[in-house]
């Protein structure tokens, strides 16, 4: 290959990876999450008061059916009693 063809190769990688860079710099990531996501806590600024009456509104019913949850655990468990948390139906 000789070295105008290199040049030329080189020129248009970096060309393309500059594009590519410019593109995804310029994309904002989503203002909010998707409908069926629920956030845990208050949002910035938000008051807990608020955040609990929200939390109320937008939790699914208890006869909603099988949901995902979050389970934080406050110190070390070992396998059986961490099975015995999510007890499968």
């Amino acid at each position: 290959m000789s070295r105008r063809w290199r040049l030329a190769v080189l020129a248009a990688l970096l060309l393309v990876t500059g594009l590519t860079a410019y593109v995804a710099g310029r994309s904002s990531p989503p203002s909010s999450p998707p409908a069926e996501v629920q956030r845990l806590g208050p949002e910035p600024g938000e008051p807990v008061p608020a955040y609990l009456a929200r939390a109320r509104a937008t939790l699914p019913a208890a006869d909603a059916g099988e949901v995902w949850a979050l389970v934080q655990v406050t110190a070390p468990l070992d396998a059986a009693t961490a099975a015995a948390l999510t007890p499968a139906r």
